[in-house]
């Protein structure tokens, strides 16, 4: 299964959040995305930015993350956080990685990181993968040449151009012979996942938090994973 949906924790409520956690379980999904507010969040788009921004308003980030902890303690569920460094840097860098060792999160996405930022937390990584984030147009060897020996799993992000099936594949195929694991997503719907279902995984993110009703969440997510 390498259809991975984005979350929000608790959004747009706890029990809706629940009931769609609950959902994803009984249809074996065994990954999912988890974003953390920030404010500084320039990546996202602006539907994600405002809910950030409400989030943040109404919940302290330290209390957040206990409760993100917390809640998925039990769970059998694999969680990706996704997350800036300001966040890390507000959390303590050298805490922060202990927390999330300590409640066996093994995959972290720092939106904005680069070398000099993994030279400083690289030390108190231990058992976490870090996905390193690139445009799906970045030249192939370039990134491996930057991730090399740091990392095998990169993250594809789509930017606002029409692509050809000839170019998915060859990206596709160029990662696979180095044997680096690609996430791709940031737009992807339902029509884009046959196109790129030649990836480790596929993440659905606006395109999934945007479904506030669970009925049509879930007649939505069925298609999507017929496609898959």
């Amino acid at each position: 299964m390498n259809l991975v949906p984005f979350l929000i924790p608790f959004y747009p409520n706890k029990n809706f959040f629940n009931k769609t956690i609950n959902f994803l379980k009984k249809n074996k999904i065994k990954d999912i995305e988890l974003g953390i507010p920030s404010n500084y969040a320039y990546l996202d788009n602006c539907f994600i930015r405002k809910i950030y921004s409400k989030i943040l308003k109404k919940e302290n980030i330290k209390n957040l993350i206990k409760k993100i902890f917390k809640y998925f303690s039990n769970l059998k569920i694999n969680i990706i956080l996704v997350c800036y460094f300001e966040t890390v840097l507000f959390l303590n860098i050298k805490n922060f990685f202990q927390k999330l060792n300590k409640n066996k999160i093994k995959k972290i996405i720092i939106v904005d990181i680069n070398l000099k930022i993994y030279k400083k937390i690289k030390v108190f990584l231990k058992n976490i993968k870090i996905i390193f984030l690139f445009p799906f147009l970045y030249n192939e060897k370039k990134i491996f040449k930057k991730i090399k020996k740091k990392s095998k799993y990169i993250y594809l992000y789509l930017e606002k151009k029409k692509l050809k099936k000839n170019i998915i594949k060859k990206k596709s195929i160029f990662f696979k012979n180095k044997k680096i694991k690609v996430f791709i997503g940031f737009g992807i719907t339902r029509k884009k996942i046959k196109k790129f279902r030649f990836f480790y995984k596929i993440v659905i993110g606006t395109y999934f938090l945007k479904i506030n009703n669970l009925k049509k969440k879930k007649i939505e997510f069925k298609k999507c994973l017929k496609l898959n």
